[in-house]
């Protein structure tokens, strides 16, 4: 022992001198100032890299719940997810320079100590990136994990375990759930799973319980089990039924949780839309029995994916709807569905089995269409009465006339502007409303309406913004690199864009320079262009804000327009026109359509070390084609009218070489030497070029007086496996190189001496395996340790051997014969240098012993030759050589006997028998145990069998034994049994005992007692034979033609398949009935003569003994019928059978009538009578298997004839008429009903009535918006009109469906525009959503103007153009929907318009037309609004009915300045006047203020003006700081004028130097431009003076907020109301120099201004309240008085 650790101790000291001596030679002359390995705090080292010095090395094992860290673990392969916290460690290691983190150069090797603790086996990952891991290659060794990187960031360390995956899979109905409890990242997971989903799960080796929780619906479905599923086939029996499944995961498995529909106890069916795209009907999610579907279907409505559900119900009156599976159902009628043909369909789904039914009726109709409602940003809207708020709502299959109201509610932050019509893709059209509520009405084709909502000026940003921007937000439209949203272009069809959501920014300067702010409409406005998106043509989307630039959205549609498509495989970018700095990185490129003949140019550049391997093209399915389509890296896309789909392809073009050393030698790559530190290392020598040629040479070295040989290229440094050997040459030629080099060069010492080392593979110290029969193991040669001396004399210099330098040669080993064996290892390389090791192989062992009786006794002994070796428990023992024999006698005790030698062979636990024989020799070839049996003498027993027609008794059958098959009985030897036979028929007899049972059987005895004697086991049979009876007897007034006199006669002992004649004869005055079982009373025949026959066949089939009776009755003098449940008649209420019917001409009507029951009157009772020989039945009506044939009308009778005396007979009468079925329904199930007698007609399927048959009906609505139209027929292809009448009468001489056609009566509706109001009998009326009325309904108004205002007349058509009357009271005759327009004119408070692009300097607005430009100003084209008293809504004045215009020589072809006016006719002080500036180049297009410097309390207008609160004592301001700036056409910079040199100023009366409260206008006005003066509000004020009214306190003065934040109130006169009153309100605020809130007192602080509000008049008034202080600072309230009706 000493001297094999010393031998250890020395090949370790030698291995250091070696390290130390290659590090030395390595290092020698390298830089000073580069580190080759640095090591961190926490011993982890890293060798390479190129690092300076002063660099530190940081390694950091992180927390594993850290938020980084459980981001990183999720980038690994989902097998790790199943690691536990023990198996899971994660670093961030990187290398500093001070505190900037440094990357290596090129690639480092990394040893860091074992981070996890017994685990050595390891895999490695590297998170390059938020998306990017790579596992890289890794040893653990000494205790440390190393790998190669040529970067740093975080390391994840996993244990290398073995995890498999677990796929589970959810089949059959949808009610069935799997829950899945899984171990992932350190957790329990949960998963549910639903019919049709998979999940795959991970979990270790035999190590983890997963869990896995089957679920079914309670009541609708059951579970049927877990399957597994093998090669993609589920099994067809589950491994488990239980619902809670506990896996202990050993293997990769696929499971199947199955579902089945649980189909029991429906009590009815109803139907489910399921995937048929029809909505439920019902809360319960069902859909209705009628359906109706537009023609040509374009919602694609499919009636095959109807959900077909059965209900059973649970308890106390609940139940659930269980799906039933489609192969468990029928569907009728689905074949005729027509589409594209308007009708009435009926579609029926029937369950299999139970008959249960559910029918659908399908009216395929061109009246119904869609609605759909939607809003834009910055409010929603609700429907009817429901108050849930919505952006957009569909209304689907609207019957034309069909209405919701709709009532748009605003943001905080909005106003509502109206309801517009809106198009596909965001094209918004014409105002519909402007009211909050709208009546959306179908009116017979798909349409959609839009809310728009307009920005507060309170809320809005526009203030100072001099530019506006486009962005795309959610609209779909893509942008250029500039940022700004693209040309489009597409072909006609639906948009693929949403205009509404395009979202704008405006732009405006700040102190620091500028910033963005979002604007909204109101801020700006859209000219649509008249956008069509179905249409070819050319459109420019203008979105334009008073005083910035217009921004334009251009859009083509033509059929001509194209795409392309391209995408890339590998590493590389796209760059499309040459936008280097927006390469197409990952995803695709779309190019979207673009113009023909324009072209896309779409360069391919690879990553470095790849190329470029060609463009292919991509088919409809996504296949990639097979040779390139271009190999230029540039492909060209000319537009030719069709799609290109392309992909580039890139290919990795470079190998990595890592080389390394093992032993003591050089090694040459292309020439050059490389350098490495220390033995075993691998190091990374670079990258070279596919196809590129290696060449390698190996060159040994010396050291320490050993000489080194070169052994091969390997790759791996062990010397253990040939697979790893590449070559035995030294120089060795890598061509076409292709994949990664890795190879090591391996030199070996020169020996002279080896020593093998066994005790690894079994050996003992002396060097000898001691074989083991029993587990016959041999060692393991593969385990042995082989070291080799340089110098026999020095065993200080001992290597280590690889396998492959050394050979085993175990040949003369002979395991099978004991003895000594040599194996001999020879030195491959040195044959003379060899060593052995011995293999000891032993004899066998052999025990005998006695095998105890029951008694625990001996009864018997073992001799061997003369001599009892075994006479005792104690056994015997003797070893005997492999393959020898052993010879020994068992002898027995009296009263035993010897029952066999038994054999347990080496461990096995088995007992074999071996031989019965006493003497026996034995060949031993094992470790045996010999076993010698003796028993008792043995008990014999005696079983008796019955064979056919008979049982046996172990006791007398009299007495009332068990009658047996079998009987079976126990003795010793010798003594006596009793047994009996008894036959078990009537019709069979006892023939003996036999000792067999075939024909050949000899006869023991033919008592049925016998007793046997028995010496041995035996059996015996007990036979039976056959033996009929025939017995007859006469009922009646017969008798026996051979025995006459006789009423009773026998036949017996008859043999199997006996014929017996009987035959009988009628008695005067009665009539023969026929023959009759006498027990079971049934019919046997008609004729006076019988042939009985007797017999037994195959399967015990028999007639038995026969009991017959000859029946005579006397005659019978009438005959009746009377009904069963199988016959198929009726009987009335008195149970008496129904004997005349009427039916339908080819109405299906089943009936039996050979199964109804037929009596006969005999004296003054009726017996049942015999068809055939009493009774006969004649019919004149065809039927088949009990269908009647009713294709023919006519009357029919079925007949019964007693056949003694044809007139006594019973007749069934049926008729057969053409009948027809009648059917009325409502089109609007909700407002319009049927009756008939007063109450509510349910037809269902229809009504069966007889040709000409009256049926009265009345038609009913109970909705005053709706009235009765008519009745309609249906029945044909071409609907017609019956009757208008509510009540009408019916003849049905056909088949008819009938419509109760309800439409909605026409609406009335009359409205107001400009100041005054209308009268109805003298009373102010408002109509609101409008008044029904029927048709020719005449209503008399009287408009009446108000204030300053002129009725003008009664106005109709869409935009209420048309002049209907001008006279104020006027009659109207309604005979459709009509809406109606008072106008009234006057009383215009101020002029407002919508020019997009203007500028408002004070009253006058200005436009900006440039010269020669496409931008042309047309005055006609701007909207005039009026502002009306008394009113709170603007009015659209109308030119040439309300306005003219002056164009003031407008001529665009000019430069200059030109007044346009518009004019109220009718009060023409009433004017609004633009100034249109034609701009040449350089021109001056707009002027904007900049204050010059911050002040807190300047604040911006909305038209670019400037508005300062100036509190007196506390601010300053100077007014000649105040900066101009104006932008020039043609220019992009601006131009900056500062006071006196560029502007002056109108101060207004301002005078700073003595500062008085008031408002002061200080305009600002350019030289070179003074019709763009800038204005600054200045509002000067003294501390104390109201700043604002903060909030207002309602208390009870009646009033309160509505939905657009307004403050109002309403009087009813002749009401019981309060009148609100404003002097109530508690008012808050904030005043000048403080801005803490104080309340105002009333009188003291402000004032309230209640204008002319007069409750005596009906009308909406304006309050205001007032601050004293402050004339500005107003609120006001608003006052409905209205007059009840």
């Amino acid at each position: 022992m000493n001297k094999k650790l010393l031998c250890i101790i020395s090949a370790v000291l030698g291995a250091i001198i070696l390290c130390v001596f290659v590090i030395f030679i390595s290092c020698n002359g390298c830089d000073t100032e580069i580190s080759d390995v640095i090591k961190s705090d926490t011993g982890v080292t890293v060798t390479g890299g190129d690092f300076e010095k002063d660099v530190q090395l940081v390694a950091e094992k992180l927390k594993l719940n850290d938020g980084e860290v459980m981001d990183a673990l999720k980038l690994l392969p989902d097998k790790m997810s199943a690691s536990d916290q023990s198996e899971i460690a994660v670093m961030d290691i990187s290398v500093r320079s001070g505190d900037v983190k440094v990357q290596p150069n090129g690639k480092v090797k990394v040893a860091v100590p074992a981070p996890l603790e017994g685990v050595e086996d390891y895999m490695v990952f590297h998170i390059k990136g938020k998306n990017e891991v790579e596992e890289l290659p890794c040893e653990y060794k000494d205790g440390k994990v190393s790998f190669e990187t040529d970067s740093f960031s975080l390391f994840v360390f996993g244990a290398s375990v073995k995890r498999h995956a677990v796929t589970v899979k959810v089949v059959g109905v949808k009610e069935g759930n799997v829950d899945i409890l899984v171990w992932e990242y350190f957790s329990y997971m949960t998963y549910s799973l639903t019919s049709g989903e998979q999940k795959t799960v991970y979990a270790p080796d035999n190590n983890f319980t997963s869990q896995f929780e089957a679920r079914n619906e309670e009541y609708s479905s059951l579970f049927a089990g877990w399957y597994n599923e093998v090669d993609g086939k589920m099994e067809n029996e589950p491994f488990s039924t239980e619902q809670v499944l506990d896996l202990q995961v050993t293997e990769d498995r696929v499971i199947v949780a199955k579902f089945v529909a649980d189909l029991t106890g429906f009590s009815y069916t109803v139907l489910y839309p399921g995937e048929s795209g029809i909505p439920s009907g019902y809360k319960d999610g069902s859909i209705g029995h009628v359906l109706y579907v537009k023609n040509g279907n374009p919602d694609k409505i499919n009636l095959d994916g109807v959900e077909f559900r059965g209900y059973r119900e649970m308890y106390f009156g609940k139940g659930v709807y269980v799906p039933i599976p489609k192969e468990y159902y029928d569907v009728e009628g689905l074949d005729k569905v027509d589409y594209n043909k308007d009708g009435h369909y009926v579609v029926t789904y029937t369950m299999k089995e139970t008959q249960l039914t559910s029918t659908l009726h399908v009216y395929v109709t061109s009246k119904i269409v869609d609605l759909t409602a939607r809003t834009m940003y910055g409010g929603k809207f609700y429907v009817g009465n429901d108050t849930r708020l919505f952006e957009t709502r569909k209304f689907k299959d609207q019957f034309v006339g069909m209405k919701h109201i709709l009532t748009a509610v605003p943001d905080e932050k909005f106003d509502f502007d109206g309801w517009y019509e809106c198009f596909d893709g965001g094209v918004v059209g014409k105002l519909l409303s402007n009211q909050p509520r709208y009546e959306f009405i179908a009116q017979g084709k798909e349409a959609m309406v839009i809310a728009r909502f307009r920005i507060k000026p309170e809320y809005s940003e526009k203030r100072g913004v001099y530019m506006i921007n486009l962005l795309p937000g959610k609209s779909g439209i893509p942008v250029d690199k500039n940022g700004h949203l693209s040309y489009l272009y597409y072909r006609p069809g639906l948009a693929e864009i949403d205009l509404t959501k395009i979202e704008v920014e405006g732009i405006r300067r700040t102190s620091n320079g500028y910033e963005s702010v979002p604007l909204y409409y109101g801020d700006y406005t859209v000219d649509y262009d008249e956008m069509n998106f179905t249409k070819e043509g050319t459109y420019w989307v203008n979105f334009d804000s008073p005083n910035t630039n217009r921004r334009l959205v251009f859009i083509s549609i033509s059929e001509k327009h194209a795409n392309i498509t391209a995408g890339f495989e590998g590493n590389g970018r796209l760059i499309v026109n040459g936008d280097e700095k927006n390469p197409i990185l990952s995803g695709k490129y779309n190019s979207r359509y673009f113009r023909l003949q324009d072209e896309k140019i779409i360069k391919a550049v690879p990553d470095v070390g790849n190329k470029f391997a060609g463009w292919y093209s991509i088919d409809a399915e996504g296949n990639r084609s097979e040779q390139p389509i271009s190999l230029d890296t540039e492909y060209i896309f000319e537009q030719n009218g069709q799609d290109v789909n392309i992909i580039a392809v890139f290919e990795y073009n470079f190998v990595n070489v890592n080389m390394g050393i093992s032993g003591v030698g050089d090694i040459y790559m292309n020439g050059q030497k490389l350098s490495f530190s220390t033995s075993h290392e691998m190091l990374s020598m670079g990258t070279i070029e596919k196809g590129s040629t290696v060449t390698l040479r190996a060159v040994p070295g010396k050291m320490s007086g050993c000489e080194y040989e070169f052994f091969a290229w390997a790759t791996d440094y062990e010397n253990n496996s040939q697979s790893n050997i590449v070559s035995y040459n030294a120089e060795y030629f890598i061509e076409n190189v292709t994949e990664p080099i890795n190879i090591y060069a391996v030199f070996v010492a020169k020996l002279s001496k080896i020593v093998a080392d066994g005790y690894d593979a079994g050996f003992d110290e002396d060097g000898v395996f001691h074989y083991s029969l029993i587990l016959q193991q041999k060692p393991d040669m593969q385990q042995i340790v082989v070291r080799g001396f340089a110098d026999p004399e020095n065993d200080e210099q001992v290597y280590v051997l690889g396998s492959l330098e050394y050979e085993v040669d175990a040949s003369a080993v002979d395991y099978t014969k004991t003895g000594e064996y040599p194996i001999t290892i020879t030195l491959k390389r040195d044959t003379s240098v060899k060593c052995t090791l011995t293999v000891s192989v032993p004899g066998y062992t052999t025990y005998s012993y006695m095998e105890e009786s029951e008694d625990f006794m001996i009864h018997g002994c073992i001799r061997k030759g003369d001599v009892t070796v075994v006479n005792s428990p104690d056994g015997y023992y003797e070893e005997v050589g492999i393959g020898k024999t052993l010879t020994l006698t068992a002898v027995a005790d009296d009263d035993y006997k010897f029952d066999g030698w038994y054999i347990v062979y080496g461990n096995s636990d088995e007992k074999q028998f071996y031989s019965a024989n006493a003497t026996e020799t034995f060949t031993i070839n094992s470790d045996t145990y010999i076993y010698a049996k003796f028993v008792e003498k043995k008990e014999v027993e005696l079983n008796a069998y019955a064979l056919e027609y008979g049982k046996v008794y172990s006791s007398d059958p009299d007495g009332g034994a068990e009658a047996l098959d079998s009987v079976k009985a126990v003795v010793k030897e010798g003594e006596k049994v009793k047994v009996y036979a008894k036959a078990s028929y009537d019709y069979s007899k006892f023939a003996g005992w036999y000792d067999g049972a075939d024909e050949n059987a000899k006869l023991i005895s033919e008592d049925k007692a016998y007793e046997f004697t028995v010496n041995e086991n035996m059996n015996v049979y007990a036979r039976f034979a056959l033996s009929f009876i025939v017995e007859a007897s006469i009922e009646g007034g017969g008798e026996f033609v051979d025995n006459p006199g006789e009423t009773h006669v026998i036949f017996d002992n008859l043999p199997n398949n006996s014929f017996v004649p009987i035959t009988v004869k009628e008695k005067e005055g009665y009539a023969f009935v026929g023959w009759f079982d006498a027990n079971e009373g049934f019919f046997v025949g008609g004729d006076l003569t019988y042939v009985a026959k007797v017999y037994v066949n195959y399967g015990d089939i028999s007639t038995g003994n026969l009991h017959l009776v000859a029946r005579f009755r006397k005659t019978v003098t009438d005959i009746k019928l009377q009904v069963n449940d199988t016959s198929g008649f009726d009987t009335d209420n008195e149970g008496i059978i129904i004997t005349e019917y009427k039916l339908g001409l080819n109405q299906m009507f089943y009936a039996q009538p050979e199964n109804l029951t037929v009596l006969g009157k005999t004296g003054d009772q009726y017996e049942k009578l015999v068809r055939q020989t009493e009774y006969k039945i004649t019919s004149t009506i065809g039927y088949n298997d009990g269908l009647l044939d009713t294709s023919v009308e006519g009357v029919y009778t079925i007949t019964y004839t007693y056949l003694k005396d044809p007139s006594v007979k019973a007749v069934i009468t049926i008729r057969v008429a053409e009948m027809f079925n009648f059917i009325a329904y409502s089109n609007y199930g909700e407002v319009g009903m049927i009756l008939e007698n007063g109450e509510k007609a349910e037809f269902g399927n229809g009504r069966h009535v007889d040709k000409g048959t009256k049926i009265t009906l009345t038609a009913q609505t109970n909705d005053q918006y709706y009235e009765f139209i008519g009745w309609i027929d249906q029945s044909t292809q071409t609907p017609k009109l019956i009757s208008t009448d509510a009540e009408y009468t019916f003849t049905v001489n056909g088949h008819m469906s009938i419509l109760a056609e309800f439409a909605a009566k026409p609406v009335f509706n009359a409205f107001i525009e400009g100041n005054g109001y209308i009268k109805e009998n003298g009373e102010m009326v408002e109509f609101g959503n409008g008044r029904p009325v029927n048709k020719g309904t005449k209503i008399t108004l009287t408009a009446e103007a108000a204030r300053e205002a002129t009725f003008i007349g009664w106005f109709g058509g869409e935009n209420f153009d048309v002049k209907l009357s001008g006279e104020q009271t006027w009659t109207f005759t309604i005979n459709d929907n009509m809406n109606v327009m008072a106008k009234f004119r006057g009383g215009i408070i101020k002029l407002r318009h919508n020019a997009q692009g203007s500028t408002t300097i004070d009253d006058t607005t200005i436009i900006n037309v440039e010269l020669g430009g496409q931008y042309r100003f047309a005055p006609e084209d701007v909207e005039i609004y009026a502002e009306i008293y008394g009113t709170s809504n603007d009015m659209r004045l109308v030119l040439h009915e309300d306005y003219t215009i002056d164009y003031g020589g407008l001529n665009y072809g000019k430069a200059g300045l030109y007044t346009v006016t518009y004019t109220v006719i009718y009060q023409p002080e009433k004017q609004l006047k633009f100034i249109v500036r034609v701009l040449g180049e350089g021109d001056y297009e707009n002027v904007w203020l900049h204050p010059g410097q911050e002040y807190e309390y300047i604040g911006e207008d909305g038209n670019g003006d400037l508005i300062v609160d100036y509190i007196i004592g506390e601010n300053t301001f100077d007014i000649t700081k105040i900066v101009l700036e104006a932008s020039v056409v043609g220019q992009d910079s601006m131009v900056t004028w500062k006071y006196n040199n560029g502007y002056t100023i109108d101060n207004g009366g301002w005078d700073s130097t003595k500062p008085e409260p008031g408002t002061y206008i200080v305009k600002f006005i350019p030289t070179a431009c003074p019709e763009l003066y800038r204005i600054i509000t200045l509002k000067v004020h003294n501390v104390g003076d109201i700043h604002n009214f903060t909030e207002l306190i309602m208390n009870d003065s009646g009033f309160s907020r509505n939905n657009s934040y307004e403050l109002v109130a309403e009087y009813a006169i002749g009401g019981n109301g309060v009148k609100p009153d404003a002097s109530k309100i508690t008012v808050t605020g904030t005043v000048y120099g403080d801005q803490n809130t104080q309340t105002f007192e009333l009188g003291t602080h402000y004032v309230i201004d209640n204008g002319d509000l007069d409750f005596t008049v009906p009308g909406t008034y304006t309050i205001k309240i007032k601050a004293i202080s402050n004339p500005e600072c107003v609120v006001e309230l608003y006052v409905r008085v209205y007059k009840i009706n």
